[in-house]
């Protein structure tokens, strides 16, 4: 079983289903948890199954150094489980399967103690306002969400088109969201980024507007 949280495309949090999914299943059923992103909430410990790992010999937490740390294009992270999974995890991956600059990057970013709570607070401050400033425009609405990115219903604008036009005029490029399953084709996604990123993808948005 496949599990997210904070949950993607939404950026929602879903611990409390999540605690319940994996205390319900059967030992005899494994279940990935994709944490990625988890660490740029507010409140990564409070909602993290990490400090639970021990009770459940069937759970595996997948984290992403990517997503923390900016390191995007190296592909590195880790899975935290029981040794004994471990043990078979290791037998079956596949041969140089992180690079020697992923692992030495990825061992400097892990000895910074610094740059999560900077970025968590920044994420903090301008999801507030890129939130507050997108529901401010007609034409798109916003949801709620405690991850570094959200969704953003269009008003009944097809997606993929929206997307193409938005980067076509202005450079900037969204996630579209009509792959995901399920979600239709009226929402895309956008990430939280540093405030001058940000202010650009609002006046991009804004020539869309109306």
């Amino acid at each position: 079983m496949f599990l997210c949280n904070p949950n993607n495309p939404t950026g929602m949090l879903a611990t409390k289903q999540i605690k319940k999914i994996i205390e319900s299943i059967d030992s005899s059923t494994k279940i990935l948890l994709d944490e990625c992103f988890i660490e740029l909430i507010d409140n990564p410990d409070a909602n993290s199954m990490m400090g639970r790992i021990k009770k459940f010999d069937n759970l595996v937490i997948l984290r992403s150094l990517t997503k923390s740390f900016g390191l995007a294009g190296l592909r590195v992270g880790y899975s935290v489980c029981n040794p004994a999974l471990a043990g078979k995890l290791s037998a079956d991956k596949i041969p140089w399967n992180v690079n020697g600059l992923a692992q030495a990057a990825g061992v400097a970013a892990l000895t910074d103690k610094r740059h999560l709570p900077r970025a968590r607070a920044i994420v903090r401050k301008e999801r507030k306002f890129l939130h507050d400033r997108i529901s401010k425009l007609e034409s798109f609405s916003p949801s709620r969400s405690d991850a570094n990115y959200f969704l953003v219903n269009l008003q009944g604008r097809n997606s993929a088109q929206f997307r193409n036009a938005l980067l076509k005029k202005t450079g900037v490029l969204v996630r579209d969201c009509s792959t995901f399953t399920g979600m239709g084709s009226q929402h895309i996604r956008v990430a939280v980024k540093a405030h001058r990123e940000n202010l650009r993808l609002l006046k991009a948005l804004e020539g869309f507007d109306g």
